[in-house]
């Protein structure tokens, strides 16, 4: 939100609550550097410093946030929900310091892989628009819809570019290629990434337009660290990557090489720590009982959502999470309150097990054990 269009609801609340994140993009102003000065001239206003009425540059959040007097007032919202793990980990790691839960982070998504790349041959024109790389998205998106059935709920589906050219561009073909209620049904959105701030769809289709002549303004404005987080954080399921540029020939330290070569070498191993079970007889005892359900699938100090949880059972497509407390060694601590209410909003249910309870009566800690894997 801009400075000016905050202050009429300011002054109606005796307390206000500013939510914003200042790694994506700022509201859109016409104003000129030049006429923001003579207003502040024409109002008597150079006593107060520029960064307070600089509305072209700065939103309310900026303000409140160089203003505050306390860190305290400042509340960081680290749960992500929206995307899957490697979706928004490149985000995650390089704009937020790694400091996200994402809370989409489980075993049948941790080491799946959900954003791809599209190489093409295509040629960026002068007017700025790559007509090619334009029909293979559009290719693409052709192809998503006709695997999709129509008695399943549709996805939504976005297709995003950094330049306005070619956002324009695939508009005008969408238009001409699709039906309009084909566009309506799968919500599909078109445009840059001005047009997706505070926007998401289930598949986001981006096209970076570029070529290996495409001056080296354009690739600069590519890697403009609000516009750029904007774009690859849109997606909650997919994300197809379509470029025209030879990957090799990029700055190896810029945004663009970094994101590229990270969805290029993506990983599906699981890097869990498999402790031994005779590190922890308690441990091996437990995992004797879970065995007897015939499970899909036991991780042993599996993370999800950020926190590592002693055993992590897969059966039928559901996931149960049982941790070991009171043990000496690497099961002893309990997971903290704060903890296990993040696991609850992720949607999984947790059984407790204290090695003191285990101990004075392991009958009935086994039965309400294997009832917690059968419900």
């Amino acid at each position: 939100c801009d400075i000016a269009s905050s202050l009429p609801i300011l002054q109606r609340g005796k307390r206000a609550v500013i939510v914003g994140d200042p790694k994506q993009l700022r509201h859109i102003s016409f104003l000129s550097t030049k006429q923001q000065q003579y207003l502040i001239q024409q109002h008597q206003l150079g006593r107060v410093a520029f960064d307070q009425l600089d509305y072209r540059n700065n939103s309310i959040l900026d303000i409140v946030s160089h203003n505050i007097p306390s860190q305290t007032q400042v509340h960081f919202l680290n749960e992500h929900f929206r995307s899957m793990p490697d979706i928004i980990d490149f985000s995650n790691q390089y704009f937020y310091d790694g400091q996200l839960r994402i809370m989409t982070a489980q075993p049948k998504t941790l080491y799946k892989q959900h954003a791809f790349l599209q190489q093409v041959t295509g040629k960026r024109y002068k007017r700025g628009y790559n007509k090619i790389e334009g029909q293979a998205v559009l290719t693409f998106l052709s192809t998503i819809l006709k695997k999709q059935s129509p008695l399943n709920e549709p996805l939504s589906i976005g297709i995003v570019s950094p330049f306005s050219a070619q956002a324009n561009h695939l508009q005008r073909q969408l238009t001409k290629s699709f039906a309009a209620e084909v566009i309506e049904r799968y919500q599909i959105l078109v445009g840059t990434p001005h047009h997706f701030q505070g926007e998401e769809r289930d598949i986001i289709l981006i096209s970076l337009a570029l070529d290996d002549k495409s001056h080296a303004a354009a690739f600069h404005y590519l890697n403009k660290e609000d516009v750029f987080n904007v774009s690859i954080t849109r997606a909650r399921k997919e994300q197809y990557v379509f470029h025209s540029f030879d990957m090799e020939k990029l700055n190896p330290n810029s945004l663009t090489a970094r994101y590229l070569q990270r969805l290029s070498h993506f990983s599906t191993s699981k890097e869990v720590s498999q402790n031994t079970t005779a590190s922890s007889p308690f441990l091996a005892e437990i995992l004797a009982i879970v065995q007897t359900i015939e499970p899909d699938e036991i991780l042993i100090a599996f993370p999800i959502a950020g926190i590592e949880i002693d055993i992590v059972v897969i059966k039928n497509n559901r996931t149960y999470c049982i941790d070991l407390i009171g043990f000496p060694g690497l099961f002893e601590a309990a997971l903290s309150l704060e903890r296990w209410r993040m696991l609850e909003r992720v949607g999984l249910r947790i059984f407790y097990l204290p090695f003191s309870q285990w101990h004075y009566d392991k009958q009935l800690s086994k039965s309400a054990l294997v009832n917690f894997l059968s419900t």
